[in-house]
């Protein structure tokens, strides 16, 4: 149901920063606006036939919301459209709208081009959109770092943005229903301080009968994303532009 506007890592500009959204009609939900967001915004046309944008940011990181220092300026003064920032309805929350205000002030984003909405006021916003959820999660020591989970009438769509630890995903795992839907970040790699999930942990949450209901993403290269295949989890694509698409067929004669 998500699609990406990239699904790579930090470091990883090849594939682009892992950002996801929801389109319907005149309006737009974007999960992260890292910084390579915009230009993939501009380049699909993507906010092209909108008036609501909608943004959910996982956490501060710049590969996160480096983007949205441009996009939202753009998107009021070329469209008139007022950027909604969705946040947590609570302390967290505060504390996170606070911060993000303070980085887009020294960006000079105009308060009047933004604006916040709590993530339970989102019921209905969308088809079959019951209600959104911002669940705290670890990944950094110095930023509170959340999950989205996405309720719809037919599913569940939980994504983990960053995270390295993996109570969260067990607690997903217990109450995982058929049609629901999971998107974790993932690692290759097994190192001090590590931020994210590695597949160890990934098989050991999700047995192989359920993998087909997990979406790997935030791919440090293409090998990772090969792993993640191979382990028998989904994984997430980016959309292509139509010069991607010409381009494959070319490569494929």
């Amino acid at each position: 149901m998500l699609k990406f506007l990239g699904t790579g890592s930090a470091f990883n500009a090849e594939m682009g920063n892992n950002a996801a959204y929801i389109k319907e009609n005149d309006k737009l939900l974007l999960i992260d606006c890292g910084e390579t967001v915009f230009a993939r915004i501009k380049e699909m046309g993507l906010v092209n036939d909108v008036n609501h944008v909608y943004i959910i940011i996982t956490h501060n990181h710049s590969d996160h919301i480096g983007s949205l220092g441009t996009l939202i300026p753009y998107l009021a003064i070329t469209k008139n459209i007022t950027t909604n920032l969705i946040i947590a309805n609570d302390e967290s929350g505060e504390e996170q709208e606070k911060k993000l205000r303070e980085y887009l002030t020294k960006l000079d984003v105009d308060e009047e081009y933004y604006d916040t909405t709590y993530a339970d006021m989102m019921e209905d916003v969308f088809n079959g959109l019951e209600k959104i959820e911002l669940v705290k999660v670890k990944h950094s020591k110095t930023l509170t770092c959340y999950a989205a989970e996405l309720y719809f009438k037919d599913r569940v769509i939980y994504y983990t943005g960053d995270q390295n630890d993996i109570s969260y995903l067990k607690k997903i795992a217990k109450k995982l229903k058929k049609n629901d839907l999971v998107y974790t970040d993932c690692t290759a790699l097994d190192y001090k301080n590590r931020i994210h999930i590695n597949f160890t942990e990934l098989e050991e949450v999700f047995d192989e009968s359920i993998r087909e209901q997990v979406y790997c993403m935030h791919f440090e290269n293409y090998k990772t994303y090969s792993h993640a295949k191979e382990l028998g989890f989904k994984v997430a694509n980016k959309e292509l532009s139509k010069e991607e698409l010409l381009k494959q067929i070319a490569n494929r004669k």
